[in-house]
């Protein structure tokens, strides 16, 4: 993608994030959101930005921006992002209870939330 935009629009500054490979995608959505918000500040780019996240990424930016109070962000992308969750067990209904309940213990900690 980032060879396209820079093919397509010469002299544009394009960056290709690439962050939390293997076990790290399983880092709490805040704490991802927290690094992606450190990690672009770092860049120290003036002007307006677009946003392209992909599957997890896209999630991962568009809290970054809900939650970025001083962010020069003006577009966001999201390619193949589940804003609507996922149910990936096999043979239980979408609006499952006990899958809810199975995923919410296993995936959610209230303590590595407030990182």
């Amino acid at each position: 993608l980032v060879k396209r935009i820079e093919a397509d629009f010469p002299g544009i500054s394009t960056h290709a994030i690439r962050m939390f490979p293997d076990e790290e995608s399983l880092l709490p959505l805040k704490l991802q959101s927290k690094k992606l918000i450190e990690y672009i500040t770092n860049l120290n780019i003036e002007g307006p930005l677009t946003f392209i996240g992909h599957s997890m990424g896209a999630l991962t930016g568009r809290h970054a921006i809900q939650n970025w109070e001083q962010h020069n962000i003006t577009t966001f992308v999201s390619l193949a992002g589940p804003h609507m969750g996922v149910c990936a067990v096999k043979g239980l209904p979408r609006d499952s209870a006990a899958l809810n309940e199975t995923l919410s213990l296993a995936c959610y900690d209230p303590l590595t939330e407030e990182l």
